[in-house]
């Protein structure tokens, strides 16, 4: 049997009104829901379940938004974007290193410097 529910749409122009539609899925308050109107598919919350209209509700409820996937694809993002901020500072350390270790072949000061800036990263990290 279907169950009632009493929706608001996103749409602003349509927001103050709460439109009803039929649904047989496992729906509660707050869950955005894709809603068949004359319109066409529409974005809406379900503000109400169980609701007894007065009027003769004919369309359907099309399904329910996973927000879920949603936030997870975002995480995943975010993680990517972290983990290759990292990867690409260390990358620049490397290129530096590198660099400076060419330039000490060539010249004791700066061979004296990186000796220096050596041990004390050493000493940074293993604190």
């Amino acid at each position: 049997m279907a169950t009632i529910v009493g929706v608001v749409h996103e749409d602003i122009r349509y927001a103050s009104r709460t439109y009803y539609f039929k649904t047989d899925l496992n729906l509660s308050i707050g869950d955005l829901i894709v809603v068949d109107t004359a319109r066409g598919y529409q974005l809406g919350e379900v503000v109400e379940v169980d609701a007894n209209p007065r009027i003769n509700v004919l369309k359907w409820v099309v399904d329910k938004v996973d927000k879920s996937r949603h936030k997870e694809r975002l995480k995943k993002e975010a993680k990517l974007k972290e983990i290759k901020s990292k990867m690409d500072k260390r990358r620049k350390e490397l290129e530096d290193i590198h660099l400076y270790q060419i330039l000490a072949e060539k010249d004791d000061a700066m061979r004296d410097l990186l000796q220096e800036y050596l041990q004390l990263k050493a000493e940074e990290i293993d604190k």
